[in-house]
């Protein structure tokens, strides 16, 4: 088992400083109601075309397990299938599993959440969805059930082509994983979300520096994401509701990332703490890494000040 790199994150990451105005206003009626078709498979023929279905757990025990199923290229030419499978372990270790197929071995439904690259698949029968990671020596499989209603963020324009839903933003996991010839069992809470999109470059990139992440709490998640600068940075929260703020800045300080929303007479705050990275990819130009993330902090308003705390998964890439 290929043990991942720990590595500081870089000084080119650190002096990033984002805000800008995002376009719905700081209400719970600011997002769409997924269908099951968001989901699905929902290909674009193109050189840029990158899809990945991102399945996650927090265990009961300590551990942190992250499945994921991503398609990138020209789906008529040289397009590939990727599946990575990372368990930060209770003890301080990282397992880190990356296996490629040809994109003949993709097999999708447009109608909903059915997928599968040999072995290994992704479905769903609401409120329930499953996801199965195998490549014949390791394995892993996680059965999710929703507690909080999705999230999809309604398009500039109805013809623009890319997307990023929260589906399952928190729900409670069952399952196992199984490494070394020894098998693992999963309690806990986890999380499910989709993207898809033509990215600038042909491997799969959105921009530097990008990052993506979601914290789950007692009462609270976030999830959040800043892509390359013609994009705008997102913060999304489900306390009781769906919020999404007016204005979002996010700040890289070292290891850790401040995240702060203003809405009308509303203001969020989360500092959160990255630990635990590892390396996923390496270019010539750019890295990426996935980690682990500690975040504390409170929503405010003219009637009520929460407190917030959890914990999660942080995605980020970054020149080099």
């Amino acid at each position: 088992m290929k043990k991942a790199p720990q590595k500081p994150i870089r000084p080119l990451l650190l002096s990033l400083v984002i805000g800008m105005t995002l376009l719905s206003a700081f209400t719970s009626q600011c997002y769409a109601s997924p269908s099951p078709s968001d989901d699905a498979w929902n290909p674009i023929v193109s050189n840029l075309y990158y899809e990945v279905w991102w399945f996650d757990a927090q265990t009961e025990n300590g551990e942190f397990i992250c499945c994921v199923i991503a398609v990138m290229g020209n789906i008529e030419k040289n397009a590939t299938a990727r599946i990575d499978l990372i368990i930060w372990t209770a003890d301080g270790g990282i397992d880190k599993v990356t296996w490629f197929y040809p994109f003949s071995k993709f097999r999708a439904s447009a109608e909903k959440l059915d997928i599968s690259v040999e072995d290994s698949f992704a479905r769903e029968t609401p409120p329930f969805y499953e996801v199965f990671l195998s490549n014949g020596t390791v394995s892993c499989y996680i059965h999710y059930t929703a507690e909080m209603p999705p999230w999809k963020k309604p398009k500039p324009r109805p013809d623009s082509y890319g997307d990023w839903i929260v589906i399952v933003p928190k729900g409670k996991v069952s399952g196992w994983y199984n490494i070394a010839g020894k098998q693992h069992e999963i309690t806990g809470i986890g999380y499910h979300d989709h993207m898809y999109c033509l990215t600038p470059v042909v491997d799969g990139y959105v921009g530097l520096p990008n990052m993506w992440g979601r914290i789950l709490g007692e009462r609270t998640v976030v999830a959040f994401g800043k892509a390359p600068a013609n994009y705008k940075p997102v913060a999304v929260f489900f306390p009781d509701n769906v919020y999404e703020p007016d204005r979002v800045i996010m700040e890289i300080d070292n290891y850790s990332l401040k995240i702060v929303g203003y809405g009308e007479n509303v203001v969020i705050y989360l500092k959160l703490a990255i630990s635990r990275q590892c390396l996923i990819y390496r270019a010539k130009a750019w890295e990426a890494y996935r980690g682990l993330i500690s975040a504390e902090g409170y929503i405010l308003t003219k009637t009520f000040k929460r407190h917030l705390k959890g914990e999660g998964i942080i995605y980020f890439a970054l020149a080099v």
